[in-house]
């Protein structure tokens, strides 16, 4: 069997280091992720950033940080890190405010690279 190729987005050597390859584990992690519903602790963020509460908004990234190592989305969740460490750095709400839209972006194309690979793994497991 070919090796499964991912999104360029998606760290492989994460993947396998983890879940060993095992195709059928890893459609149910990007299953699961995709589940969880990130979309109301993405709100919380926007509205954490709107309200200027960069404590809150220290705290739902590092809450949400750990999802995205599990499915390879590891330059994510080193955004995440990084957002964490400005929340608390005093930087202005204007810096993090851009930082914040580059991360919920990124945040969205990751959630699209693993649901189109999800199918790409459902299909592959049905062989």
């Amino acid at each position: 069997m070919l090796p499964f190729i991912y999104n360029e987005l998606i760290d492989p050597a994460i993947l396998s280091s983890l879940y060993e390859n095992d195709h059928a584990f890893i459609q149910k992690i990007f299953q699961s992720f995709l589940d969880t519903g990130l979309d109301g602790d993405l709100q919380q963020v926007e509205s954490c950033l709107s309200s200027g509460d960069t404590d809150g908004l220290r705290k739902v990234i590092h809450k949400i940080k750990p999802a995205f190592g599990f499915v390879g989305l590891t330059s994510i969740e080193e955004q995440c890190r990084e957002m964490e460490l400005l929340c608390v750095s005093g930087r202005s709400l204007n810096d993090l405010t851009e930082k914040i839209t580059d991360l919920l972006n990124t945040i969205q194309a990751g959630k699209k690279a693993i649901g189109d690979d999800l199918q790409k793994l459902i299909l592959l497991n049905k062989t």
